[in-house]
């Protein structure tokens, strides 16, 4: 039982070790954050040009389209 607490903690350890060295590579080469204009506008529309939500309404709650047209708010009737 001893051996098998001993086997978990040494997964724990090296995979939280193994994490930390990969976030280190990846902040270095590229950075680990968007920029804050990018994730204001939402990062599927700065990064690959569609928008994740149809809905008629953008990340920031701003109406688009038709439905800021009429002065509504997208799926009210």
């Amino acid at each position: 039982m001893l051996v098998q607490l001993y086997a978990v903690l040494a997964a724990v350890i090296s995979a939280a070790v193994g994490t930390v060295v990969i976030l280190a590579i990846v902040r270095a080469v590229f950075g680990a954050r968007a920029r804050i204009a990018d994730e204001m506008i939402g990062l599927d529309l700065s990064e690959h040009g569609e928008e994740a939500y149809f809905g008629g309404e953008a990340a920031l709650g701003v109406l688009v389209g038709a439905e800021r047209d009429r002065g509504r708010r997208p799926g009210a009737s």
